[in-house]
């Protein structure tokens, strides 16, 4: 696997003020398992029986090294690689921004001499599959191609690529992408995409298109469970940070606050978040003392191929200097930690504070105004800390919010001061109906499956690897519309178990429901149906979830397969059996 170098951090949050360090060895090598300290035993618990036998039986078939790389770093070339590809693709690159001749001759010369270096006496030669994560690595494809012929190349496209835009002769995208497609992403035999329809260009074959969402791990240093003096340490830690950076800390023991973590990004909406935290504090300012009123805070882990992380937080810094005049001095935080997952993880867990009576009546709400995103798994780790999020319904997040239910959804088409003052007014609610907020948190928990995890993830990416080689990936016309048929069977045959009404079925399986932040199925005469318990779950309904699964198909669309369709149409018989 050829990833971009952001995911390889070395952690060592046991002193504060550590710095990162890449951690990588011979050929650029990194060790997946923390050498030797993970087991996949240990991801059985809270695992399905149908879940884990189909890893199991998929582990078998791939019985065969896996191994991960990255490239060497060059700061030049991360400038072009993330400000000239990922922020042109997304749509938040300034007009100004354009690949010139030189960029590419840079990116070129680079990606030919890590291949020379690292690769291609060796990993290549040996290779059965490989799976080149984002374009900064992608001009490694022919490459591969020419030393080993033989080997199955996967492409997974992991941001929010304005396929509109690339249809546009006219536009950067359009320059930006058919450069990269020509240049090596187009030779790949399998491109995985988010499951939103739209973030695929259309000059990429609808055979080779694949969907699979990003997930999150559940025992990695953001989501683990921690001891209550960890707890205290971590926040600590994050604490000697913020005096250090912008001279305030947080109390994360006597007042709420609202939080959002992600990169300092042109993307991220972190100009939005301060207007809408703004308009919130003049919303409350007569109901509501200080002491209770929450704290803002912004932080993520920057990344050493990104640029921009250091320029956006410099940005938001100076938007510091105007906070009297938005009514908001001091509290507002913003940090940029040390790479801790740990400390990340733990300063956005509502649980972690209420169970340790740290102080229990401290509510946490998180923030997501991303502009663009492909899927971002910190809303899918707040849920499953019962955390509700309020956020943008850019790319792919309406696939993990319930609307109204685990959190609330924006329109962010909606101009910025409408946008931002409807953000407002669902902050203002959370804080002041605790009952809405003890509502939301719970179901939010309920809400988010095994689907956003590391064991259903890695049955995804088994399943894909080895059907590539044995060539049941691209799948053939007939084999997709047999796939599409029983996934449209079992779902009809649930919505009939369920009492569901005609009118209501046509609804749902018409793809309307992808086509607002908030759908409210009213057809049927006003029959009643679905309100009884989903499984286990005690607030959410069967309708909930049959209407959320509804949007989140028609947000895929019916043009390209899911991932998961394909095996559990293959293991487990039937559509979403366990």
């Amino acid at each position: 696997m050829f990833p971009p170098p952001g995911s390889i951090m070395y952690l060592t949050p046991h002193s504060v003020g550590n710095i990162t360090r890449v951690s990588v060895g011979y050929r650029h090598q990194v060790d997946v398992d923390a050498n030797g300290q993970t087991h996949l035993e240990d991801y059985q618990v809270g695992t399905s029986k149908g879940m884990w036998d189909t890893l199991m039986h998929l582990a078998r078939l791939t019985r065969d090294k896996k191994l991960k790389y990255v490239v060497k770093p060059n700061p030049a070339v991360f400038h072009v690689t993330k400000r000239k590809f990922h922020n042109v693709l997304q749509g938040v690159a300034p007009k100004s921004v354009h690949l010139e001749d030189q960029d590419k001759s840079l990116w070129e010369t680079w990606t030919e001499e890590n291949v020379e270096r690292y690769w291609k006496e060796g990993p290549f030669q040996v290779c059965d599959v490989a799976i080149i994560d984002d374009p900064q690595p992608s001009g490694i494809i022919p490459y591969l191609k020419q030393v080993n012929p033989d080997c199955k190349i996967i492409y997974r496209n992991h941001i929010e690529i304005r396929s509109d835009l690339v249809s546009d002769p006219t536009s950067e995208v359009h320059h930006v992408w058919n450069y990269l497609w020509e240049k090596g992403i187009k030779h790949a035999d399998l491109f995985i995409s988010h499951p939103v329809e739209n973030f695929t260009p259309a000059n990429v074959p609808d055979e080779k298109v694949v969907l699979m969402p990003a997930v999150s791990d559940p025992l990695d240093g953001l989501n683990k469970e921690l001891s209550p003096i960890d707890i205290e340490y971590y926040w600590t830690l994050f604490n000697r940070q913020a005096f250090d950076q912008i001279g305030r800390r947080v109390d994360f023991w006597n007042r709420p606050y609202f939080i959002q973590i992600s990169r300092f990004d042109p993307s991220k909406g972190i100009g939005e978040v301060i207007k809408a935290y703004a308009r919130f504090r003049r919303a409350v300012h007569s109901e509501m003392v200080l002491a209770q009123v929450p704290q803002l805070v912004i932080c993520g882990h920057g990344s050493i191929d990104d640029p921009d992380g250091t320029v956006i937080f410099e940005e938001v810094l100076a938007m510091l200097q105007g906070e009297v005049h938005l009514g908001i001095s001091g509290e507002e935080k913003f940090v940029r930690p040390t790479c801790s997952e740990s400390e990340l993880g733990h300063i956005q867990d509502e649980e972690d504070i209420s169970l340790e009576s740290i102080a229990a009546d401290i509510i946490v709400v998180t923030l997501q105004l991303s502009i663009r995103e492909g899927f971002e798994i910190k809303v899918t780790e707040a849920l499953a800390k019962g955390v509700p999020v309020i956020a943008y319904n850019s790319g792919g997040i309406p696939h993990q919010i319930h609307h109204g239910r685990t959190g609330s959804l924006v329109n962010s088409s909606l101009s910025c001061h409408t946008r931002t003052s409807q953000v407002a007014r669902y902050m203002r609610q959370l804080i002041l109906d605790t009952s809405l907020y003890d509502r939301m948190s719970r179901t939010a928990q309920e809400s988010v499956d095994e689907e956003y995890f590391t064991v259903f993830n890695a049955v995804n990416w088994l399943f894909a690897a080895n059907a590539v080689v044995d060539g049941s990936l691209p799948v053939n016309s007939d084999r997709a519309e047999e796939v599409k048929c029983i996934v449209k069977d079992a779902q009809v045959k649930l919505f009939e178990e369920l009492g569901v009404p005609e009118s209501v079925v046509g609804v749902l399986m018409g793809g309307e429901m992808g086509k607002g932040s908030k759908f409210d199925v009213t057809e049927g005469g006003g029959m009643e149906w679905g309100n009884e318990p989903h499984g286990k779950c005690r607030y959410l309904t069967e309708r909930d979830v049959i209407e959320y699964q509804a949007r989140n198909r028609a947000l895929s669309g019916e043009k390209y397969l899911l991932v998961k369709d394909l095996w559990q149409t293959e293991y487990l018989g039937v559509v979403g059996s366990e």
